[in-house]
Parts: C-alpha cells; structure tokens; sequence
C-alpha cells in the first residue's frame, strides 16, 4: 500500500533534509489559503524559521492557532515562535494555553521554563526545568539551560553541573549531553575542564564527529593549536562535506599558520554557501594572510 505524504508532511521531511527553501515553496499556495489548517499553517511557519525569518513565522502560528484553538501543538508552536522572538508574557499565556488543551511534552515544558525565567519567575521557571528533564532525562537543549540558569543562580559550576553529571552517569555514550557539559564549564570559566571532558568522551567513541567538533573548538580555546588542528582534521575526514567540520578546520589551520591550506578549505567551503556570513569571512581572512590578491573579492 502506498501512503502518500500530505503538504505539511513533506514540507517537514524537506525541512528534515535541510532544504528549507524547498518546504517554504511547497506550503506558501497551501498557507495563502484563507481556510488553510493548523497544520500547513505550522509547517509553513517551521518553514520561515528555518530561513531565520522569525517575525514573518509568528502570523502563521498565530493564524494556526486560530483555525485550531483547542490544538495543543499549534498553541506550543506559537509560544515557541513568542519565545524566539522574547515576546515572553505572550509566550508564556500561549504556553499555558497548550499545557490546558492536554500537551504535556517536555518540549513544552521547557518552553514554558523559558518565558517563566525571563519574566522573572526564577522558581517557577526552575520548577518547569525540572519538569521537562522529568520527562526526557537525555533532553540535552533543556540540560543546557538549566545547567545555565543554575550558573545564573549560583555561580558555581558544581552546582550547575550536578544533574546534567548524574544523568551522562546514565548515558555515558551521549554525545549531545557531553558537549551541554563541555560548554557549561567552558561559559562557567573552565575550558580546561571542558576539553578534559570532551577528551574522555573521546576515548570511548574517537569516531564521533560532532565531539571531535567540540574538542577542536576548545582546544583552540585553551591554546592547544596542534590538537585542534587533529580534531578538526579528523571530523573533516570522517565528515569530508560537512559545513561545521570544514570551518573547523579553516580556523584550526588559520591558528598554525598554514594559510594556504586554509585557504583552500575556506573556498571549498564558500562554494557551498556563497553568500554565507562565515564562509565569506573565513575566505576572506585567509586569502588576506596569505597574500592573495583575490581576497578584496572573496
């Protein structure tokens, strides 16, 4: 039997595929309809933030909203998006609205953890962090900022650090946990620490690109030069295409001086991107350390 994907559908499957452009193509007929549904609503909104245009998404959640107002999803869409836009007492009244009509997905807890703590409501705002990590141990967006809201609170890394400890005690092969642990010690004052911990996590899976990523970057931090530039060369080997990994090793090879071969890599990555901030401005940096004429036009 053959399923056939709605519009919304495959606009999240093209959003899936990093084609965000191709999902806001796909639903802008559909959204445009005056009796459009929540769902092609929501996609297309998805759409537009995928493209970094967070403003023009807010009239579709709101619209999806409104064709389905006991629809818990779209109200958590439309909190996110009020949220993403620090629009947080609307945020929060959105995020209430969806905990009411049954949604009780740890996503939405911690949107709702989000718009209490910048409205000022610290213990509320703690009690709703503790809430989405209740629900998904290994959520490791709510970890970070809790284990940040936490440094906030207290300014001691220990403190901040505590659970998200206990629970990579209980997923010690999660990658995405790791590097939450790495950056709260990096932003609490401790790169050492935080390389040492991406170090170890290494040890167990050498192969993993996106803790390869993050010791590259803190090796750099801390002044390691020569072991960032081995980090990066092994993410980019495992990941030869991947945009993260070919910037990584620009910087990397920027910081030992190997202009030309970062220079390289900054074009190879630049054909990727053309128009892209970073890849414009990595492209740009070495051609002018390396003395090529071109870099004025890069």
């Amino acid at each position: 039997m053959i399923t056939i994907e709605s519009p919304a559908q495959r606009a999240y499957s093209l959003l899936g595929a990093g084609r965000a452009a191709d999902a806001l193509a796909l639903t802008t007929p559909f959204a445009s309809r005056a009796n459009a549904d929540s769902a092609i609503l929501d996609a297309h909104a998805a759409a537009l933030k995928a493209l970094n245009r967070h403003a023009d998404a807010l009239e579709f959640n709101a619209r999806a909203t409104r064709a389905g107002p006991t629809n818990s999803v779209a109200w958590h869409n439309y909190a996110a998006t009020l949220g993403d836009l620090e629009r947080w007492p609307e945020a929060l009244a959105a995020v209430n609205r969806a905990l009411a009509t049954g949604l009780n997905a740890p996503e939405t807890w911690l949107v709702k953890a989000r718009a209490l703590q910048n409205s000022g409501d610290l213990d509320d705002a703690e009690a709703a962090f503790q809430q989405a990590i209740k629900r998904r141990p290994d959520y490791a967006e709510a970890q970070r900022d809790y284990a940040q809201y936490l440094w906030m609170r207290s300014g001691d890394s220990d403190v901040a650090t505590a659970r998200l400890r206990r629970t990579l005690a209980a997923h010690p092969d999660d990658a995405a946990l790791a590097i939450v642990l790495a950056n709260v010690l990096e932003f609490s004052g401790r790169p050492q620490a935080a390389y040492d911990e991406l170090r170890a996590r290494l040890a167990r899976t050498p192969g993993d690109v996106r803790l390869l990523l993050a010791a590259a970057h803190t090796a750099g931090l801390i002044g390691d030069d020569a072991a960032a530039l081995t980090h990066a060369e092994a993410a980019q080997a495992r990941a030869p295409n991947t945009p993260a990994a070919l910037e990584a090793l620009c910087i990397a090879c920027l910081a030992v001086g190997d202009t030309a071969r970062a220079l390289a890599t900054a074009r190879r990555r630049l054909a990727q991107e053309p128009r892209g901030q970073m890849p414009l401005a990595l492209t740009a940096v070495a051609a002018r350390l390396a003395g090529d004429p071109e870099h004025d036009r890069s």
